[in-house]
């Protein structure tokens, strides 16, 4: 990953509050035109009680020489709650799709281009379910739409890091 990417995050997280709601999880990712299963790495930062930022960070597992993964930084906008079911939230944000292809596998080819970025537009739904107090999760679907467009649909796991529950 690219360095300035790693630095960007620490900055986004050294400059969150620690007094606010804070969850953090994993959980795995299906891409469509990827076509493969992802390890995603997530966190959940409640801004209020209607809105919560949602950094997510996926790995796919390598398919055909190539390796996918994908920067997300959405907001989750609380839309209601469904009866014995959960909370029902819309999400949208950029995504940031990396992608490589195994350089022992470019036969060769001066100048063959073996890895980028594409930015991209998320829109999608999810369902906030909590187990218990600490603990909750949420299936999504997203489409990110840009260069790289696609379909994702994803199950997390979140546990929250507010001690005041």
């Amino acid at each position: 990953m690219d360095k300035k990417i790693i630095i960007l995050i620490l900055i986004l997280l050294s400059s969150i509050s620690l007094k606010a709601q804070i969850s953090v999880g994993g959980g795995l990712v299906y891409g469509t035109e990827i076509d493969n299963i992802g390890i995603s790495v997530n966190g959940l930062y409640e801004v209020n009680e209607t809105w919560k930022a949602a950094p997510t960070f996926t790995y796919f597992l390598e398919k055909n020489y190539v390796n996918w993964s994908v920067l997300d930084l959405d907001a989750h906008y609380n839309l209601t709650d469904l009866e014995n079911i959960g909370n029902l939230y819309a999400l949208g944000g950029l995504s940031f799709t990396f992608w490589s292809w195994d350089e022992s596998y470019n036969w060769g080819i001066p100048g063959l281009d073996l890895n980028g970025t594409e930015l991209g537009v998320n829109l999608g739904i999810g369902i906030r379910k909590e187990i218990s107090e600490k603990m909750f999760i949420t299936p999504e679907i997203r489409y990110t739409f840009g260069n790289a467009d696609y379909l994702r649909i994803s199950i997390k796991i979140f546990f929250s890091l507010d001690h005041s529950k």
